[in-house]
């Protein structure tokens, strides 16, 4: 089973050392990037999914290996006439000549083996093939209940065991703006106008420090705010270079930023509800990002986890415990 994969797969690189561990690590990660851009790609519909396998390849004919002339280093001088009558495929200049009868025998067993080599080649490939098919036909199949399946009949199908699969397995990329706002919901009634007039204050509150010097700046509230949130924009999902200064979605992160921070004035900043803000912006607009931001953090446990309210914490804590000790008494036991 999986877990037995995973014991043995521990133990294989238990017996790498260091480098060769980092190595394997950075080789699967990469692997699997490029598994989850193809299948966000296919979701997208920007590459269509392999519906058949492509077609086997052609059958080449083997070639033979070249005739074995000197070696530079264990023999270099010239190859004479009568020498190079007797030089063969499979046999080293600077040993004994073979006989034209051993010479056919060692090549029909080196075609052989490279026929061998290449038919298996041909099944890996195949199976390749195979595999890439059913995975693309299954996100096609994902994509298509997501959007005639759930999306149409949403407060009935978000309860279906079914769906829950769907979420494990991913939401398709150009719908997940949609879904995202539909699973947090809107409890809080906000508007589109909510969030320009949020952000409207936050640059009036802005405007008013364009006198001050940088000092003063961090000394007021606002301020030190504002220059938070530049200086945190660029470790924000560094890699996909959208959020530093000068970026495509800096000035939308530090608008929503902004407004939610004079939205919800009495809660502590923390560089967590900057990163999520970035995450929702790179699928809706801002607007509905600042609506997705509050909503979720209007929750009991995100709004205690912001506040630091010891009671909510201590409850989720216990929570996840108390959950562990009934799904996996050993790990608990461990911990």
């Amino acid at each position: 089973g999986p877990l037995g994969a995973t014991k043995s797969r521990d133990i294989v690189l238990s017996d790498l050392d260091t480098e060769a561990r980092d190595l394997t690590g950075k080789l699967e990660d990469y692997a699997e990037q490029v598994e989850r851009k193809h299948e966000d790609a296919v979701q997208s519909g920007k590459v269509k999914p392999k519906s058949t396998p492509a077609s086997p390849s052609v059958k080449k004919p083997i070639e033979l290996p070249p005739i074995r002339k000197n070696d530079p280093l264990l023999d270099p001088l010239p190859v004479s006439k009568e020498k190079e009558r007797v030089l063969t495929r499979t046999r080293p200049s600077w040993l004994p000549p073979k006989s034209q009868k051993e010479e056919k025998k060692h090549l029909k067993e080196y075609q052989r083996m490279m026929q061998l080599a290449a038919d298996a080649e041909r099944k890996r490939e195949k199976k390749a093939q195979d595999v890439q098919c059913k995975k693309d036909a299954a996100v096609l199949e994902r994509t298509k209940a997501w959007e005639n399946q759930v999306l149409p009949n949403w407060d009935t199908a978000v309860k279906d065991s079914k769906t829950r699969e769907l979420w494990w397995r991913g939401v398709p990329p150009h719908r997940r703006g949609e879904i995202w706002s539909k699973a947090v919901g809107n409890e809080l009634g906000l508007t589109p106008q909510s969030y320009e007039k949020a952000l409207s204050r936050a640059h009036e509150l802005t405007a008013r420090l364009q006198g001050l010097s940088d000092d003063e700046k961090a000394r007021d509230s606002t301020g030190f705010l504002s220059q938070t949130l530049k200086a945190d924009s660029a470790a924000v999902f560094p890699e996909l270079n959208m959020f530093h200064e000068g970026a495509p979605l800096h000035e939308a992160l530090t608008d929503v930023c902004m407004a939610y921070a004079v939205y919800r004035s009495n809660v502590h900043w923390d560089f967590g509800i900057q990163t999520l803000a970035a995450l929702l912006l790179i699928n809706m607009s801002p607007s509905d990002a600042f609506i997705a931001l509050a909503n979720v953090f209007n929750r009991p446990l995100a709004s205690g986890i912001l506040t630091h309210d010891p009671d909510v914490l201590n409850a989720s804590y216990n929570r996840v415990l108390a959950t562990l000790a009934y799904k996996r008494p050993q790990l608990h036991g461990h911990l």
